[in-house]
């Protein structure tokens, strides 16, 4: 019907999670996707790169291929962390923000808390886990159990704006997932100046990673990685201030207004 009314079709689609399909399931999905990317949709509207790389894996043209990643307001105004300032001796704040369920990682967030402030006087860093769910008792042991409890502070579901206001007084966002897709909660990071140390399977931070290490990655699971990128970013605070000067420059350049443009520029051609 659309192809006889002469609409344009485009699918937008975020980066599936890594699950097991049986064959058969995986065979027929890859075959309706390619049949639509040669007969009615006019192309797919991917959220990140990295999810442009997998449909093409499954056959489906690159010149139908379109990166269109979600979108967050980026604030005309903005200011570097606390613990950026040259003098600052308080412990490096780090925010975690999600549902407390296996798959976000929380649990190798505090464990890197903890390697971090081993044996330290002071505390290197502090972690304030923002949301709630089935798995926060479990991470309240695990803090204890690792002596960590004074460090890691839980706080329940926020308001949106109770939670950028979160972000703003903490110095980088923690995103440990063993899996996620296209999380706003990067782009809101970066929206804010804030660096990101995520996982290698956090596709929107693989998506806006620029190599300016205003995004790090340690590998999925490893908290020994996580806690020398923290302990690398409470001994050097000029270094906090150049990611941050990072992380707010690539958000300038995917401002929402981007985004019209882009759909603008697809229905012309």
């Amino acid at each position: 019907m659309t192809t006889i009314l002469g609409i344009d079709v485009f699918i937008w689609t975020d980066h599936p999670h890594p699950r097991q399909r049986a064959r058969m399931s995986a065979a027929l999905r890859e075959c309706y996707l390619r049949l639509l990317s040669y007969t009615v949709v006019r192309g797919f509207l991917v959220c990140g790169n990295p999810t442009g790389e997998h449909l093409a894996g499954l056959g489906i043209a690159r010149n139908k291929i379109f990166n269109f990643p979600y979108w967050v307001e980026v604030p005309n105004e903005w200011s570097f962390p606390n613990g950026s300032q040259a003098t600052s001796d308080k412990p490096l704040r780090l925010i975690g923000v999600g549902r407390h369920v296996s798959v976000k990682g929380f649990d190798i967030a505090i464990e890197a808390v903890a390697l971090a402030n081993h044996g330290k006087i002071q505390p290197m860093a502090t972690l304030e886990l923002v949301g709630d769910g089935p798995e926060r008792r479990n991470l309240e042991t695990l803090a204890k159990s690792l002596g960590v409890s004074d460090a890691i502070s839980f706080t329940n579901w926020l308001s949106n704006e109770s939670v950028y206001s979160r972000m703003r007084a903490a110095d980088a966002l923690v995103v440990p997932s063993r899996f996620e897709g296209y999380s706003v909660v990067v782009l809101e990071a970066l929206a804010n100046g804030r660096p990101v140390l995520a996982s290698n399977r956090v596709v929107a931070a693989l998506d806006r990673d620029d190599g300016s290490k205003a995004i790090q990655f340690h590998s999925v699971s490893r908290s020994d990685q996580l806690s020398e990128q923290i302990v690398a970013l409470a001994n050097s605070r000029e270094d906090l201030k150049k990611y941050s000067r990072s992380a707010r420059r690539i958000a300038e350049l995917w401002k929402p207004n981007r985004a019209s443009e882009l759909i603008a520029k697809l229905i012309r051609t």
